[in-house]
């Protein structure tokens, strides 16, 4: 069990491989939230385009009800200084993607032209750039390159589960690793609570 509460926030660009991490933190028993959007986003409804004040509220329930959670949200760089002080040790997980390849599957899954894209994967870049430099020296705050997440997805995984303090069973490492395969979450059907493989140590209580 672990005993340090922590908050797992993930960030980076709209189609900047943020994805491919919530899903591994869910799978390694990371609690990602109780309503996710899309097939495979792991996008918590929770801090999607809410009021602050019912983020607040959100925070503070899951507080109560998890040693470990987090959430992942491509717009979480514009609204986060209004929430961070509601955090416990909280831990910021940085995706970094080439912004070409961002812009090119931003323009091809939401038929935006090249150029909108590209602005604007660069826009979201810069912001969470921006964002790392200003937090990284106070609080817990680490890049992770998706290009070589999916290069070497084992030593990358191994190197967040490290960072974070995760305790962590074998075979959800193993099931986290072979996630983030390209391709792989994309198809994810886990959701909430079905997501962990196995992996109980970073709650306090179940989930109802």
């Amino acid at each position: 069990m672990i005993k340090t509460k922590r908050t797992v926030v993930v960030m980076g660009g709209l189609k900047g491989g943020t994805s491919s991490i919530a899903g591994a933190l869910s799978i390694l028993g990371v609690h990602m939230g109780d309503d996710l959007s899309g097939n495979g986003e792991y996008e918590d409804r929770a801090f999607m385009d809410q009021p602050v004040d019912n983020m607040r509220e959100a925070i503070a329930k899951r507080n109560q009800e998890h040693v470990v959670w987090g959430w992942k949200f491509y717009k979480t760089c514009f609204f986060i200084k209004h929430i961070i002080d509601d955090l416990v040790n909280p831990c910021f997980i940085m995706v970094v993607r080439d912004p070409y390849a961002a812009a090119l599957s931003m323009s091809k899954r939401l038929h935006l032209p090249a150029m909108v894209s590209y602005v604007r994967a660069m826009d979201q870049l810069s912001e969470n750039f921006e964002f790392m430099m200003r937090v990284g020296v106070k609080l817990s705050c680490f890049p992770i390159s998706y290009e070589y997440l999916i290069r070497f997805p084992e030593e990358t995984i191994e190197r967040m589960v490290s960072n974070l303090g995760l305790e962590v069973e074998p075979e959800a490492l193993k099931a986290a690793i072979e996630f983030v395969q390209p391709g792989q979450y994309q198809r994810g059907k886990r959701r909430g609570k079905e997501a962990s493989i196995a992996n109980t140590k970073n709650t306090i209580t179940t989930e109802n």
